[in-house]
């Protein structure tokens, strides 16, 4: 941060011209100010990314140590369902993701960077269920 004395640490190195490599954007929050801030919990940070691959997007998000540099993997979207990152709903780690399938409509879903069991916070109904039979 400005004003700071520690030296500047590169977390890592992109090609833009490597999606597949993509490690994801840091997560951010708005001040009442309007000024933008990553978020931080502890000494982690949050990146989101469409995690990009041969087999099709596999949204993620995933937290890296700022001391250590170790990275971890919060959640990925598995092969079946199509889950992104929405945005943290508190200081204490909780954040929201919409999930969705082929047959079923979005679903919010609560879930914590402690991990655990995730809480449905909204499920939307099928605006068009006659055309499933299709």
């Amino acid at each position: 941060y400005l004003g700071s004395t520690t030296p500047a640490k590169e977390l890592w190195t992109r090609n833009p011209a490597d999606r597949y490599n993509d490690p994801g954007t840091p997560v951010t929050h708005m001040l009442a100010d309007g000024r933008r801030v990553v978020v931080q919990h502890g000494d982690d940070i949050f990146l989101s990314g469409i995690g990009p691959s041969p087999e099709g997007d596999h949204p993620f998000l995933d937290s890296i140590n700022l001391k250590s540099g170790a990275r971890t993997h919060l959640y990925k979207s598995d092969e079946k369902s199509y889950e992104t990152f929405v945005g943290f709903l508190s200081e204490d780690g909780k954040y929201v993701t919409r999930k969705e399938t082929e047959s079923a409509p979005p679903v919010y879903q609560i879930r914590s960077i402690m991990g655990g069991e995730t809480t449905v916070l909204m499920a939307l109904s099928d605006p068009t269920p006659q055309i499933r039979g299709i």
